[in-house]
């Protein structure tokens, strides 16, 4: 297999891919203490020494078998490009989440890339706190994180913004918060 993911810390040649604790998270639906049982447990493989300090990553090969979405050779490099921290690969990847009913994992890439700026994956994530698909329902988030996109510019946050607190624009000044 070519080198899907060159990562400075090993030799994707030898090991494969290898994802971070939030990726595998994600593609696996597993509390982040499963995780580490199942590294200590030796189910799931650690690229690299288990030194204080250095960034956990776990070889595809060992998760795949558990991974809820089962992912293409196109998807892996997806998902690759997403765990280096390309926003737009993270919202194309929690976009396949959504569309594959996988709420928490898509609401862990949105997050990701609404964090870096990401208008389209901001919008995204308000829906889901507005829904409470993935996260926890909150109103507050859900509208904040409207906001945040719609002041990028995107239109369709900037509608819906508008649809859900139309009856403040409507209000009286004197009645208006």
């Amino acid at each position: 297999m070519e080198a899907l993911c060159e990562r400075p810390v090993f030799a994707a040649r030898e090991t494969g891919p290898a994802f971070t604790l939030g990726a595998v998270i994600s593609i696996t639906g597993w509390s982040e203490r499963t995780v580490w049982r199942r590294l200590s447990a030796g189910s799931i493989t650690r690229v690299g020494p288990a030194s204080s300090g250095s960034r956990v990553l776990v070889t595809w090969k060992s998760v795949e078998p558990h991974a809820r979405l089962k992912l293409d050779r196109d998807g892996l490099a997806l998902l690759c490009s997403a765990d280096t921290g390309d926003a737009e690969s993270q919202n194309d990847l929690a976009l396949l989440f959504l569309a594959h009913r996988l709420q928490s994992g898509a609401a862990y890439w949105l997050q990701q890339a609404a964090r870096g700026g990401h208008a389209d994956a901001m919008h995204w994530l308000g829906r889901c706190y507005l829904g409470g698909e993935g996260v926890p329902q909150d109103r507050n988030r859900g509208l904040m994180w409207l906001a945040r996109s719609a002041c990028t510019g995107h239109l369709i946050s900037d509608a819906l913004l508008s649809a859900l607190c139309g009856r403040f624009a409507d209000a009286p000044a004197e009645r208006a918060w």
